[in-house]
Parts: structure tokens; sequence; C-alpha cells
């Protein structure tokens, strides 16, 4: 056990020091990580999203991953996956077009064949109902009133790939 660099009863100046709140830790309850899952902080409408898992414990040589995306009580997208250790593995879904707004968590389960549950995690994420952007390009920089004014519509998706689908735009 390490000693506290104040158990010999000296403790520092106050006025060089401010008070702060202390998370204790237990040295001597280190345990090596069993498990990293690297995911999205944001999901949107049409999103294909990875949650990337990786098993760091060699003694579970098969685990079954399944990972759910839920708004609320509603299961909106789920997968489910077979990892082997040391291995990192993507865990993909869609996000649904029509997925409606709302508070969103994503569930990630780690079980062995037999059924065990080793490991169990679930993160707030959050939800953008805007999934397309439009880019405006115009033919130059400035306009006189009796001008003809020639425009271009660029929709993209987040990721900046291409939508491609008609798109009506209105001058107010």
């Amino acid at each position: 056990r390490r000693q506290s660099p104040f158990a010999d009863g000296i403790q520092p100046p106050l006025h060089k020091y401010e008070p702060r709140w202390v998370l204790p830790t237990y040295a001597h309850r280190k345990s090596e990580p069993n498990y990293m899952i690297v995911g999205p902080k944001i999901v949107r409408p049409s999103d294909i999203v990875s949650v990337w898992v990786t098993i760091l414990n060699k003694d579970w040589s098969v685990t079954n991953v399944a990972v759910s995306l839920f708004n609320r009580n509603d299961e909106i997208a789920a997968n489910e996956q077979s990892l082997i250790p040391e291995i990192p593995t993507a865990v993909v879904f869609q996000v649904p077009q029509s997925a409606p707004n709302g508070t969103y968590r994503i569930y990630i389960r780690g079980t062995l064949p037999n059924g065990h549950v080793v490991f169990y995690n679930e993160t707030n994420v959050i939800f953008h109902p805007k999934s397309l952007s439009i880019f405006i390009q115009l033919e130059k920089p400035m306009y006189r009133h009796d001008q003809l004014v020639k425009f271009r519509c660029i929709p993209v998706y987040s990721d900046l790939r291409g939508y491609f689908s008609t798109v009506d735009a209105y001058l107010i």
C-alpha cells in the first residue's frame, strides 16, 4: 500500500492550495481491462453507425457482442456480432430515416457462448434530426438589381456524400 505524502502530519500551506474534490482511487484493486468500446457521440437519421469493440481478455475465446440504439424504451436499430480477442471489430447498424426526436442511448452487451454476460455498457448519444446540408454556389460574388442570378445547390449528407435525389429550391 502506498503511503500518503501527508502521512507524517505535515500539511501543505493553505494559502498555496485551493481545496478540491478528490476522487479516491485504490491502487491495490488494479485490474487489467477486459474490453474497449469506441463509438460516435452523435447519431443522425440514415447514418450508418460503427461501434468498434475490442476484446482484450484472451480467456474470452469468442464473445458475442450485441449493440442496440434505443429512444426511451423503443429499440431503433441493433446488430450482433461474434468477436475474437485482440481483433478490433466494427458492429455496424443503420439509423432509420424515420427515427424520431428524443433521448437516445446505446446499449452494448458481451456474452460468452454459454450465455454468461461478461460486460454490459450503456451511454447517452446525441440525436441530430438534421441529416442534410445544402451548399449554395453563386456565379459571382456580387450582383446588381437588374442582373440575372445564377446559382447551384449541392445537397450533401453529414459525411459529405452527395444526396442524389430531386430537391426543390424556393427563393423568398
